[in-house]
């Protein structure tokens, strides 16, 4: 008492139990000892008491005290296989107290008790149990457990056979695989069980009403479940779980990504927005230069012309045009038949040339490597799967449902009603699915691990190539349930815990989880597509239409003007004829 790390519970037979001390007696988080003297009346009716409550469980450590060996009115004590009850009782002719380890396998079945040690004065205690409580316990002897299980894609006639069958697993991945996890536990504790299906593993409730397996759970139709499930505050208000992760839910949006077509982009994409200024502005003063050289040259050459000192055939100075020809002609590594007399023009154009060059070598690698290289992924969140243009759709299960048409995300609940609500269609088989993913702009929300094998037979390798994966919920972690104070949640516990510390549950995984189909063709040169170079051929055609309508233009003008000159020469023949005859 003065540790105060046991406690004693006194009975007072005029008061009834308070509702406070029924919530302690019932769960299983605390942990408190009873001493109690057995062969005292009052002490009789306590532990009856507490045994139709069913308050005898892995709560509490009982150490019951008698001058005699437990009897058979230990035998009606409703005793469970996670008991702590030691009875302790005096040896005749000795001052030796025997200790024995009480615990039933089921309520209604036979006591065991186990010689637990012994305690005397001058020895102190000597206790042989030195085992885990399950390890001990571990033999129950072939007892029948009712075990849930949810079902879906498989048939439910011999489930127990169609749950092991191999052509069964990528076909109900969930089921098959907590199915094997817990024939371990059938065979690490010697039990049997009878099966329990549903389609429906009781994520939605409503009005405090659940369905499915956490319906058998909170009313006790079921012992155990041997699907896991993912932990929420209803489930636990209704049901307990074994704190050991058998299943890893990674549900997700499966797509093959769409090329990139923003050519505009593509072409821009080299150079950085102040890097095209630059240049521009530099081609620009380039420009001003050459421009202002040739005006000085002219005037330069037609002073030496005038004065004798040179015969060179006069040019006049370069236009505006003239020079903007020059540019490009260095820009598209055309050259230009225009030239300057003068070193200060040659050196003008040689560096506008070198210029061009460096500017062309950069950007010609950049375009070159961004068509042949891995395709950009611009969809890659929740955000970018609404703001596209491809269609969404999840599989046909029970819990896909929940899943968008009840969830409080407001992204979720905006890619619902704008892709899923009707009067789109939200749900599909598996195969429907992966069909439209194959053929069409479409997500498939799915378990991923569920398709895999579908996908390596229905897809090709291009197709496995640009497959892509989105996350739009986190991966959950899921447990098995038990009813509350189930007694066998610890024991269940233990047993997960070992198959997953001892490798069982990793060697499951690498049979149970496929990888992602491997792209076999990333190695192979890529095509180039015409819509990644579109604004290209758009530039292309623009500039043929433009140069052929200012042709079409020049030609008209030139026949108007020559029309016109020759009705001035009519007119002033005309006119000079009588002028010679007078």
């Amino acid at each position: 008492m003065s540790s105060k790390k046991f406690w004693t519970v006194s009975p007072d037979p005029e008061q009834p139990v308070t509702p406070q001390l029924q919530r302690i007696m019932k769960t299983g988080y605390y942990k408190f000892g009873v001493f109690l003297d057995y062969d005292c009346t009052v002490s009789k009716l306590y532990l009856s008491e507490n045994s139709a409550r069913r308050f005898i469980n892995a709560s509490f450590n009982w150490l019951v005290w008698s001058k005699y060996k437990y009897t058979i009115e230990a035998e009606n004590l409703n005793l469970n296989v996670d008991t702590e009850m030691t009875w302790a009782h005096s040896e005749t002719f000795s001052d030796r107290i025997i200790l024995y380890d009480l615990y039933k396998i089921n309520y209604s079945w036979p006591l065991n008790g186990t010689l637990a040690g012994h305690w005397t004065p001058k020895e102190g205690i000597s206790f042989n149990l030195t085992q885990y409580k399950y390890s001990r316990r571990k033999d129950l002897r072939g007892i029948v457990y009712r075990a849930a299980i949810v079902v879906n894609n498989i048939p439910t006639k011999n489930l127990e056979e169609e749950l092991v069958k191999p052509e069964n697993r990528d076909l109900d991945s969930m089921a098959t695989y907590n199915y094997k996890g817990f024939l371990l536990m059938q065979q690490m504790y010697n039990f049997s069980k009878t099966i329990l299906h549903t389609n429906n593993f009781g994520y939605v409730v409503e009005d405090g009403k659940p369905v499915g397996l956490v319906h058998m759970m909170k009313y006790g139709e079921a012992d155990v479940s041997i699907s896991a499930l993912k932990l929420n505050h209803h489930r636990i208000d209704m049901s307990d779980h074994c704190p050991v992760a058998t299943w890893e839910l990674r549900v997700c949006g499966l797509f093959r990504h769409p090329q990139i077509t923003e050519s505009f982009s593509v072409l821009l994409q080299p150079f950085k927005p102040t890097l095209w200024l630059g240049c521009g502005l530099i081609w620009f003063l380039t420009m001003v230069a050459l421009r202002f050289i040739s005006f000085f040259e002219s005037q330069y050459l037609v002073e030496d012309n005038l004065q004798g000192r040179s015969n060179i055939e006069l040019e006049g100075a370069w236009t505006w045009s003239d020079t903007l020809v020059i540019i490009m002609g260095a820009i598209g590594q055309q050259g230009s038949t225009m030239d300057s007399k003068w070193i200060t023009g040659r050196i003008v154009f040689l560096n506008t040339h070198i210029l061009a060059l460096m500017t062309n070598i950069y950007y010609s690698a950049f375009i070159v490597s961004s068509l042949l290289s891995a395709r950009p992924q611009s969809i890659r969140n929740t955000r970018d799967l609404i703001d596209s243009s491809l269609g969404f759709g999840a599989e046909d299960i029970s819990y896909s449902r929940p899943y968008f048409e009840l969830n409080t995300d407001p992204l979720v609940r905006e890619l619902y009603h704008k892709k899923m609500a009707p009067p789109h269609t939200a749900y599909f088989s598996r195969e429907m699915g992966l069909q439209k993913v194959l053929n069409e702009p479409f997500v498939f929300h799915t378990e991923a691990i569920n398709v895999y094998s579908d996908i390596e037979r229905m897809f090709t390798d291009r197709a496995k190539c640009d497959l892509t994966e989105i996350l739009i919920f986190p991966v959950e972690k899921c447990y098995p349930f038990v009813p509350r104070t189930s007694p066998l949640k610890e024991l269940l516990t233990y047993g997960y815990r070992r198959a997953v510390e001892s490798g069982l549950v990793s060697h499951m995984n690498r049979h149970w989880r496929p990888t992602k189909p491997v792209c076999s063709v990333k190695t192979e040169f890529r095509r180039v597509d015409t819509n990644t170079i579109l604004f290209a051929i758009w530039l292309l055609g623009a500039g043929i239409l433009m140069s052929a309508f200012i042709l079409v233009l020049e030609i008209l003008l030139q026949s108007r003007f020559t029309t016109r000159c020759k009705k001035q020469n009519i007119k002033t023949v005309t006119l000079a004829v009588p002028q010679n005859e007078i």
